[in-house]
Order: C-alpha cells, then sequence, then structure tokens
C-alpha cells in the first residue's frame, strides 16, 4: 500500500461509521482534502480552533488561557454570538470543516448550542475541548442531538490527586472521569488532551493514562511544553531528543496516541497555518494556541485575505518537521520572545516578523498587506 493510501486508510479507520455513511458530504470533503494534499501537493487550512470564551471554571497551573485573557486589549469586547456564527459560516465558505470549539471552557458559553449548529454538524466534523467539570447527563444528550462527534477532555494525570493539583480543584478527577464516561454511554466519540514533560512524561500518572487509553482504545491528543501563558518565562522545557522519540515511537505502535505534527492526510509536522488555525474570543486569527501572533482580525477583514497573508509568512510558508512554538530555536529567539513581556497579545504579525525586514520583504510581506482594511 503506497504512503497515500495508507494515510487515508488511517484516518478512515479512526473515524467512526457515523462519519462514513451518515456524513457523505463531510468524507467527500475528507476525499478532496486528501487529493489536493497527497497527489496535487497542495495544502489548505481544514480545521479550526475556536476559543469562543476566555471564561472557565477552574484555574489550572498551565494556563494559557488566563493569561491570554488578562493581556487582551480590554477595549476589545469578546465576539458575541451572532459574530462568532457569522465567522463559523465564513469558515465553511473558505472549506473548513472541523471545528474545535474551546476556551476557556466552551460549556460557560451560553450560545453554545447555536454555535454547534452554525458549524452544520451533518456536513462537518464538530468537537467540544473540556475540562469536563460542567457535563451532565441533559447537556450529553442535547450535544448528540445537536450532531457533535465528539468530546476532547483535558487530563493531566491519571492518579486522581495529581490532576485535582493541577487543575487546583479538589474531585475535578472525578467529575473528568465521571463526565467521559457518561459520553460515551451517550454514544459520543472521547478523545484525551495531556500535556507532557521531561518530568512527567514516564510517571505512573501519565503511564496509567496511556494504558488506559490503549487498553479502551480512547485517542489521545499529546501536547509538550510550549512558552506561552504561565509558562511562556521557563527556558528549561524543551522536551529532550530521548522523549520525543519516545512519542514518536508509540504513535508508531499506537496511531490514536499522538502529537498534532505526528501527520495529516500523510503530512508529517507542524500544522500551523498550512492545515489549522486558531481563532481567539475576539476574532484574531493566529497559528495555534501557543503563538500569539495575530494575522488579522475578522471583524475587519475577510478570513480570505488573512489566510493568504499567512500562505508566504516567514516559518509558516513550508511545513516545519517539529512544533515552531517548542522545538524551533530560532524561530522562539526570533519571533516568539516577542510575545513574552508583550503588553497586549496577541502581537501583530508586523512586530513580530519586521525586526528581520529582509526575510519578511523576501517573501513578500509588507506593512500595508498586513493592515488592509475589510471591504
Amino acid at each position: 500500500m503506497s504512503a497515500e493510501n495508507r494515510a487515508l486508510w488511517q484516518f478512515l479507520k479512526k473515524s467512526s461509521p457515523r462519519l462514513l455513511w451518515k456524513k457523505p458530504r463531510l468524507l467527500l470533503k475528507v476525499m478532496r482534502q486528501f487529493l489536493r494534499a497527497r497527489v496535487l501537493g497542495k495544502t489548505s487550512v481544514f480545521g479550526v480552533d475556536f476559543a469562543i470564551t476566555f471564561a472557565c471554571n477552574l484555574n489550572c497551573q498551565h494556563c494559557l488561557s488566563k493569561a491570554f485573557h488578562e493581556l487582551h486589549d480590554p477595549r476589545r469586547d469578546c465576539l458575541s454570538t451572532k459574530e462568532i456564527v457569522s465567522i463559523i459560516e465564513e469558515c465553511r465558505r473558505n472549506g473548513i470543516f472541523v471545528f474545535v470549539l474551546q476556551g476557556g471552557e466552551p460549556l460557560a458559553h451560553p450560545g453554545l448550542e447555536e454555535i454547534i449548529e452554525a458549524c452544520a454538524p451533518k456536513e462537518n466534523y464538530v468537537i467540544l475541548l473540556t475540562n469536563g467539570m460542567a457535563v451532565t447527563e441533559e447537556k450529553l444528550a442535547r450535544y448528540r442531538e445537536l450532531g457533535v462527534d465528539r468530546l476532547d477532555f483535558s487530563i493531566d494525570s491519571w492518579i486522581p490527586e495529581e490532576h485535582d493539583a493541577f487543575r487546583r480543584r479538589e474531585g475535578a478527577f472525578r467529575r473528568v472521569r465521571q463526565a467521559m464516561e457518561s459520553a460515551r454511554g451517550f454514544g459520543l466519540k472521547v478523545s484525551i488532551a495531556v500535556t507532557v514533560t521531561n518530568e512527567t512524561l514516564h510517571t505512573e500518572g501519565i503511564q496509567g493514562l496511556f494504558q488506559y487509553c490503549i487498553t479502551e482504545r480512547i485517542p489521545v491528543q499529546i501536547f509538550v511544553p510550549q512558552r506561552c501563558g504561565n509558562w511562556r518565562h521557563k527556558e528549561d522545557f524543551q522536551l529532550t531528543e530521548e522523549n520525543h522519540r519516545y512519542l514518536d515511537d508509540l504513535n508508531e505502535r499506537y496511531g490514536f496516541i499522538k502529537r498534532d505534527i505526528h501527520g495529516t492526510f500523510g503530512e508529517q509536522g507542524c500544522p500551523a497555518l498550512r492545515h489549522s488555525m486558531y481563532i481567539t474570543a475576539k476574532g484574531d486569527v493566529i497559528p495555534c494556541p501557543f503563538i500569539h501572533i495575530s494575522f488579522g482580525n475578522l471583524r475587519r477583514e475577510r478570513l480570505e485575505d488573512i489566510l493568504k497573508r499567512a500562505e508566504t509568512a516567514p516559518y509558516f510558508a513550508d511545513r516545519y518537521p517539529r512544533c515552531l512554538a517548542a522545538e524551533h530555536d530560532q524561530f522562539i529567539e526570533e519571533v516568539l520572545s516577542k510575545t513574552f513581556d508583550a503588553e497586549e497579545l496577541p502581537i501583530s504579525v508586523e512586530a513580530a516578523f519586521f525586526g528581520e525586514s529582509r526575510r519578511v520583504a523576501a517573501v513578500g510581506i509588507s506593512p500595508d498587506s498586513c493592515c488592509e482594511v475589510r471591504a
């Protein structure tokens, strides 16, 4: 089997029967994206992580949302439900078919049901990323009725006391385990999101989580330390090469345990602004949750124009084989470091790259092109 066919087969194998048989339009979109990426060699953003709110019911140690919110321009209100719906519709017009609704805590948003409906679950893939604290059986029944495909639960350790300490809330582990099992009982797919460090990767808490997910065949999305949020000033957080290899080997053995660099449609490397993007609760389009550089704001510009700008941006024009924000020393030193002590976040694309004027000019980005006003 060719690499292209193997990549497609892996994607389809991990998908639910509902995706294959009840969502023919989604399947056509997946096939079209696959052909563009693997046959024509063209990439395009097809997934969005949308922080629909900064509000949250926890105060986690590694929270980036809180730090982001505190430094966000206070003169700008968060997007209204109407604005969020409009942006989602614009995303759909631009070929995006995977929507990850997050926060903060997305279940805290009063307009969540309307937002889910705007994602058109009958023909797209819709995920809620939650800490599980606000999940109830009534909500799960409603999410299933609306067509939500999957709930991703953030868990930091399979040892209850460790998870609770990280989340700074006693009983948090019990609540998220109960929410996850309830979701499975309602027929919803579930996944676990976990952040690992050199210190935690081989501990009983993380290894126990991996073993549970292997036994139950539950997908795991692994995040590595990023210099942002409450961890932006930690300089010695990069995973060792040995631990990188460990995670790569784990993904080779169990394809459902992966980092986002482990491949989409057979293409390895950082997906930021090539396959995915992140929209903040105030409408800024940034590469991912960990790179707080705005390529434009959807209150002022068309998404199409913002994505065109990103296509030629330094570091993003080609797919780096590792995570830019965690493993590209030059990018961290030259670009990401400008966000560490910024008075406001996200910083503009001009502020991020125009210290490198010759490099930026070489790829055709200018201050004027970065500041076009939405028609």
